[in-house]
């Protein structure tokens, strides 16, 4: 499941989370890591007579006039839902629309990401039944029935059902009268037989009532989810019964499965990923890192989460560096690319990448960064072989042309002077021969001259540890 994180995105809320989530059909509430409304059901803003486009994207105890900004929600969103894998059966009372008061349970499973760090908080809303008087029976028939909930009453010692009110077609596919006499186990899943079971055969009268999550086999061979309040009546004298309140929850644990698997789908793909990628918020802190951007510099991942992304910035005094490119995403929301950046490792060596930020928006407003990079260190040493080869190239370009322009003439000017030096020459040849020489000694100058008068001066660059002129 994933939050602000997204697959796509890991700030943000993924488009069919959100719809899975109003698609629910009971109080059912999506909050993002900073307790910001991210999405709700449609009944959780009649519920509490909230308006939608006022609460989406404000803080849970902003809602409304600030009905939930009370001791019991701090506590519980702040300091127990982070520490803990799910709260259930959190009792709150807060104030509705119209100045009324209700007294709810609220159920908060944290969806984690990377190593323990919290994406967002699935909430669910149950409201806190009323203790059961001496007509029970009737009562809960004026209350629930036509509500979509299964009341059913069974008898303490075998739980067999012996009476049957509300949805029970639509839970379980047979018609009231058809469960009487039934094993209530019958009606259970396999493996949550037992668990529901043993906590029935707990209740003692007097109790308040216990909440537990179930699967029922339902005749048309569907598996529904339930939730149901259970508790044992306590009467002085006459029978004891223990009433059992159901309501079909599968479509909030669908919600919840949906998002639980956009979560691992998102893991998946930043954990396989060759590129290194990392996310940062507002402030520059590292969020998430994928195993390949921690490997490529040397760190372990939990070594990143929560620090300054500076730590691996190794050219962030330059104006168009690495932390150039993060801060100003993060400054106007456009997303940049860096050709040739450095990052440091954990060695304090550098590591050359290429880089591309862009902006994690949430509900249109920047929230972070996602930094994506790859190492050019193979590039770069590509990159230095064919300039030395084209060096090279060069180099013997210009020793072709001396070899002609200067080994002709010289061939020439050692011949003349050897036939000078042999003798028997009348004073005639020997005139040409001198002259022959001059010649091709002035040839020779010339060839010198032009070099020595180009007007580009000749180029010189290091390539390692060697000083290289451009000769071309």
């Amino acid at each position: 499941m994933r939050s602000a994180v997204s697959a796509g995105s890991i700030f943000g809320l993924p488009h069919l989370a959100e719809e899975i989530v109003s698609s629910v059909q009971e109080p059912f509430a999506l909050l993002d890591a900073g307790l910001r409304l991210a999405a709700a059901s449609p009944a959780f803003y009649l519920r509490f007579g909230l308006e939608q486009a006022r609460s989406v994207g404000r803080s849970i105890f902003d809602l409304g006039s600030g009905e939930w900004d009370t001791p019991a929600a701090r506590e519980l969103f702040e300091r127990l839902a982070p520490r803990r894998e799910v709260v259930e059966r959190y009792p709150v009372e807060v104030r509705c629309g119209g100045g009324s008061s209700a007294r709810v349970e609220l159920s908060v499973r944290p969806v984690r990401e990377g190593l323990n760090v919290v994406g967002c908080y699935l909430v669910s809303f149950a409201d806190v039944a009323p203790e059961l008087g001496s007509d029970e029976l009737d009562a809960i028939r004026k209350v629930r029935v036509g509500g979509g909930d299964l009341v059913l009453v069974l008898e303490p010692r075998t739980l067999r059902v012996l009476h049957v009110e509300g949805a029970a077609r639509e839970l379980t596919g047979y018609a009231g009268p058809q469960l009487e006499g039934v094993p209530f186990g019958s009606l259970l899943h396999q493996e949550d037989r037992e668990q529901a079971l043993t906590t029935l055969a707990m209740l003692t009268p007097g109790e308040p009532h216990r909440r537990i999550s179930f699967r029922i086999r339902n005749r048309g061979l569907k598996q529904l989810w339930v939730e149901a309040l259970c508790a044992r009546t306590a009467k002085a004298a006459g029978p004891q019964l223990i009433h059992v309140v159901a309501r079909d929850i599968s479509e909030r644990k669908r919600a919840e499965e949906a998002l639980r698997w956009l979560g691992r789908q998102t893991k998946l793909i930043l954990d396989s990923a060759a590129d290194g990628i990392f996310g940062v918020d507002r402030s520059g802190t590292i969020t998430f890192i994928n195993p390949a951007a921690a490997r490529a510099l040397g760190y372990r991942v939990p070594d990143l989460l929560g620090r300054s992304h500076r730590i691996l910035i190794a050219d962030d005094t330059t104006v168009a560096g690495f932390a150039d490119l993060v801060s100003r995403t993060l400054e106007d929301g456009l997303g940049r690319t860096l050709a040739d950046g450095v990052l440091r490792c954990v060695d304090g060596s550098e590591f050359p990448v290429e880089a591309t930020c862009n902006p994690a928006r949430e509900m249109g407003c920047v929230v972070g960064a996602v930094v994506t990079f790859r190492g050019i260190a193979e590039r770069k040493r590509a990159e230095a072989a064919a300039r030395r080869a084209e060096w090279l190239a060069g180099v013997g370009e210009t020793t072709l042309a001396l070899r002609h322009e200067i080994n002709t003439p010289i061939t020439t000017l050692l011949a003349e002077a050897h036939l000078l030096e042999m003798g028997g020459n009348t004073p005639e040849e020997e005139r040409q021969m001198i002259q022959s020489i001059c010649a091709e000694a002035r040839r020779i100058a010339a060839v010198m001259r032009t070099l020595a008068e180009r007007q580009d001066a000749p180029r010189v660059r290091v390539e390692g540890t060697q000083r290289m002129l451009d000769l071309r």
